[in-house]
């Protein structure tokens, strides 16, 4: 267990591969990225994320470990990906990691949002008790310590919407299978991105702040109104 005074990061990584579920939620979604997961580790040898369990099967799916020579990334070895690294507070580490380890531990009782996934795509809400799609799931788990990764509500945000909102903390766009070798040679890497995380904390509070703003112009209109025709 890491002390609370000390910084760590951690690392969310947008990947293609060539299922079909991921080629129709790309051609739907007109984004490059179709999978997001998370990752406590520099070379990305051990991912996290809601998926299906195998290879063959998408409807058998829940929360999963991933690994970059197992699974769909072991069959499919020229995977695209993007990874983007934040640098959270020791506390904020130990939250999320807390979490995800709790989730781990219990992966079985985890199940995944098939319903909230499709109907995303047509900006309609939906939740559902310990199942989640990936970059729901993402969403969530980064909004646990107030860091905003998207301006939707989690249910509804895409790997397009991480893509957008992360783009300054990128470190690495190519093949994912390439990515452990190329953070060998460059140790500096994860270094690169440009803002401090507080930006993205910053970024949920102002949200908040415009919505309880735009809440009481309405409802100051409502009264005006009100008073105008008494």
């Amino acid at each position: 267990m890491s002390t609370y005074s000390k910084s760590h990061k951690v690392y969310i990584v947008l990947s293609r591969t060539g299922t079909f579920v991921a080629k129709g939620i790309r051609r739907f979604t007109g984004e490059p990225y179709s999978h997001s997961s998370i990752s406590f580790d520099p070379e990305l040898k051990v991912m996290y994320s809601f998926a299906r369990r195998g290879i063959y099967n998408p409807l058998n799916a829940g929360f999963i470990e991933e690994r970059l020579d197992t699974g769909i990334f072991g069959r499919e070895t020229e995977t695209g990906c993007a990874v983007y690294c934040l640098e959270l507070s020791g506390e904020d580490y130990e939250k999320i990691k807390d979490v995800v380890d709790t989730m781990v531990a219990n992966k079985e009782e985890y199940g995944y949002n098939f319903t909230g996934m499709f109907l995303a795509g047509i900006n309609y809400p939906v939740t559902a008790d310990k199942a989640f799609f990936c970059s729901q799931f993402l969403a969530w788990l980064m909004g646990q310590v107030g860091i905003s990764i998207a301006d939707k509500e989690y249910s509804l945000v895409k790997p397009g919407d991480i893509r957008d909102r992360l783009k300054s903390y990128m470190i690495y766009e190519g093949v994912l299978q390439e990515y452990p070798e190329y953070h060998r040679k460059h140790k500096n890497i994860d270094n690169k991105s440009i803002l401090d995380v507080d930006y993205l904390k910053n970024k949920a509070y102002k949200k908040m702040e415009d919505q309880h703003e735009s809440l009481v112009k309405r409802l100051k209109g409502v009264f005006l109104g009100h008073q105008e025709a008494v």
